[in-house]
């Protein structure tokens, strides 16, 4: 059965097969989200509001800010697709290359069932690297990971 391999930040994201190092990458499935692009001023429709302390200094309200939703619900589109082709058995094991802050998001989303398949985490963003690249590094990470402790 496959490996899928996701490689992801906060605007984009794509997911891979592949079943050896000897066949190449297959994408399986591409995604966008633009709005992690935008700034964050453009993504809000009204400023954070005040509230009153019961002691005369001001106090205002510090919510999550818009950006930090955006990537969480991208996070979460991302790992509902997973979920979605993991009941349909079309992988067996999941490697996760994404940008430091992005990769906490997706992790934060993964059921217990993607986190068993998840066999190799790497924090940083390979988004913009070519297939052939992609799948040397991935070569390079997994001899690191697998041969360093049991080797």
């Amino acid at each position: 059965m496959a490996t899928w391999i996701i490689t992801a930040n906060a605007s984009k994201a794509r997911v891979y097969s592949f079943n050896n190092f000897k066949s190449p990458l297959e994408l399986v499935q591409e995604f966008e989200h633009p709005e992690a692009r935008e700034k964050e001023q453009n993504l809000v429709t009204d400023k954070p509001g005040h509230y009153a302390k019961q002691n005369p200094m001001r106090g205002s309200y510090e919510g999550t800010s818009a950006k930090k939703l955006e990537a969480d619900q991208f996070a979460r589109e991302i790992i509902k697709f997973l979920e979605k082709n993991n009941t349909s058995k079309e992988f067996s094991k999941l490697a996760i290359a994404a940008s430091p802050h992005f990769l906490g998001q997706l992790k934060s989303h993964l059921n217990n069932n993607l986190s068993k398949l998840t066999k190799l985490v790497i924090s940083k963003d390979y988004t913009c690297v070519t297939e052939q690249e992609l799948m040397s590094i991935l070569q390079d990470e997994y001899r690191k990971a697998f041969y360093s402790v049991n080797g």
